[in-house]
This record gives structure tokens, sequence and C-alpha cells, in this order.
């Protein structure tokens, strides 16, 4: 993302080409530049997370020490192995206690490691079986599962009357709020205190990725809600942005 000539891509585009431009570019770039895992074998997974290279070597020491012990079958090998095993269980002990110990010092800005570990002592792994849907039909993967929960919380709502809304009168003001000031550092604020924990909006763009390229994304993001958002307010003097805008920027910029 650094050196992207932006006035350059946003040049005779309107703000919903410019947001689209902007939506396909930081996508792109994180592929390009972000490594992804290609997965752990079943032994890595197996490993808790609190095992780190210490206490590797001191296994593999003990395991050294255990087959010393067996081929020599001398005493002090095997005081050098009932050693080595009290190292290594206390070292693991250790180990255990500070990783709980920042998880529950880190709980509120970092859940998700919380409740991850706390899922990782579970016994049971509980997941949400098949929905039966309105027409009969099962909804056997995630996103059917969502869409039909969702279907039912809304079926549930009160449902209001607005066939007899009254009607107000316009009340008298003195000041007229015809100008939004707001500029990129704003923005820069705005994207450097996002929660980088949570997960992606529809888009595919992580709060962690807006937060890491703050320095870069405050710039253009200014442009589009200053040539756009303006030219909206002072037309239609009302608040209301882009439908294409996605809805955890309209969350970044709430200030507006």
């Amino acid at each position: 993302m650094i050196g992207t000539d932006w006035a350059q891509t946003f040049e005779n585009k309107s703000a919903s080409a410019q947001w689209e431009a902007m939506e396909e570019k930081i996508p792109t770039s994180c592929k390009r530049h972000i490594p992804m895992s290609s997965g752990k074998s079943k032994k890595n997974r197996s490993a808790p997370e609190w095992i780190n290279d210490r206490i590797k070597h001191q296994i593999k020491s003990k395991s050294a020490a255990y087959t010393l012990q067996r081929l020599s079958g001398s005493e002090s090998d095997r005081c050098s192995y009932a050693k080595l095993c009290n190292q290594v269980k206390w070292e693991f002990r250790k180990a255990k206690r500070e990783h709980e110990r920042k998880i529950a010092k880190e709980a509120k800005e970092n859940p998700k490691a919380f409740y991850k570990y706390a899922r990782s002592k579970l016994k049971v792994n509980a997941t949400v079986g098949d929905l039966k849907k309105a027409n009969g039909s099962l909804a056997q993967n995630d996103k059917d599962k969502a869409n039909t929960l969702n279907s039912f919380f809304a079926s549930v709502f009160t449902k209001e009357d607005i066939s007899s809304i009254p009607d107000f009168q316009d009340r008298p003001f003195n000041n007229i709020l015809n100008k939004l000031d707001f500029t990129s550092k704003d923005i820069h604020k705005k994207l450097s205190n996002l929660d980088a924990t949570k997960a992606s909006g529809p888009d595919g763009i992580y709060p962690r990725i807006l937060k890491e390229l703050c320095d870069e994304l405050d710039e253009p993001l200014f442009t589009i809600f200053k040539n756009h958002l303006m030219k909206v307010w002072y037309q239609s003097h009302t608040t209301r942005c882009v439908t294409d805008f996605k809805c955890h920027f309209l969350n970044v910029f709430h200030f507006l």
C-alpha cells in the first residue's frame, strides 16, 4: 500500500467508484504480502500453546537421558534422568501458569484468546445442528443456518403501525449546521483505535488490516469522504452516506 498513487487511482471517479477501487486494492495487497498459514500437522496441533523452545529442548534432553540410562544401567545416569524429569515438569507447570496469567490479564483486550483457551478445556465440542427452514428443507451449512436464525429472530419483532404517524411542525432554530470539518488526522485516530480482535465484515477486510495500515489509508479515505460526503450534505442537508460504504467504515467515522 505504501507508494500507491491514490490521486491517480481516484481521478475522474465518483465516491462509489473510489471506494470500489480501494476495496479491491486492500484484499489484493493482503494476498500478495501477508503469508498464509499452510496448516499445522496433527502432531503440532496436539502440543499445548505454552510449550516454548526452552521446554522443547529440555524434553529432547530428557529423551536422550532416558535412552542413555537404559543402555548403560548406571546409577548416575538414572539420577541425571530423574533430575531432568523433575526440571521439565517444573518448567512445564511454570510456562502453563504464565500462559494462563497472560490470557487472564489480556481478557478484555483480546477476548478471543480467552474463549479459545476455555473451549480447548471442554471435552464436548457442541455445534449448531441442522435447522429446519420455513419451506421444510434443512439448513446444513453455516450460511444457511445464519440466515435461518436471522429470519426467525426478525419474525418475532414487533411491527409498528406506520399508517398513523403524527405530523411534527417545524421547530425554530437559530443556527444551521451547514459545515462538517474533519481532517485525515481524525480518520487516522479512528483507524488506530479499532479493535484488532474483531472479525471481518462482508467485504473480508479485517480491522487489524485497517489498524496496521492507518498511516496509508487515512488520506485516501479522507479524500473519499471529503469529496462526496460534504457534497451530499450541502445538497440534501442530511447525514445519509453512500450506500456502498460498508457498515464498519460508518462506525469508524461516527464522528462525522
